[in-house]
């Protein structure tokens, strides 16, 4: 195993160290960030459908309103909650990789759960 040198690094090392690195596991932190994703694209593309309808209607009803405002909130909720179990697998691949280990998407989400 190679050794890790702690040191201060520049700038431009620090940005070299993580492009590599993302680079070399590319699939592994897609994957990661893909599940965060899947939620927010169908959340998304209803939120902007049911604009454009809103729009060319006029005023919604109150009622409509309130609904996809809490809706919105219960969606936004959910949200941190995954991206934030996102973050962190994220930051164990990143550890995991750093120190050439062998790590998987299953595996950072594995470490994480439960821990939110």
């Amino acid at each position: 195993m190679e050794t890790t040198e702690l040191r201060p690094l520049t700038l431009a090392e620090l940005l070299d160290r993580t492009f590599a690195l993302y680079r070399r596991h590319f699939w592994l932190f897609a994957g990661i960030m893909a599940i965060p994703s899947a939620f927010s694209v169908p959340f998304n593309v209803l939120f902007l459908s049911m604009q454009g309808t809103t729009m060319a209607g006029g005023t919604p009803s109150p009622r409509f309103a309130l609904g996809a405002g809490l809706f919105s909130l219960a969606f936004l909720c959910l949200f941190l909650i995954v991206y934030s179990m996102a973050i962190g697998a994220a930051t164990y691949a990143v550890s995991e990789s750093y120190l050439g280990q062998k790590v998987t998407v299953r595996g950072s989400y594995g470490k994480v759960r439960g821990k939110i």
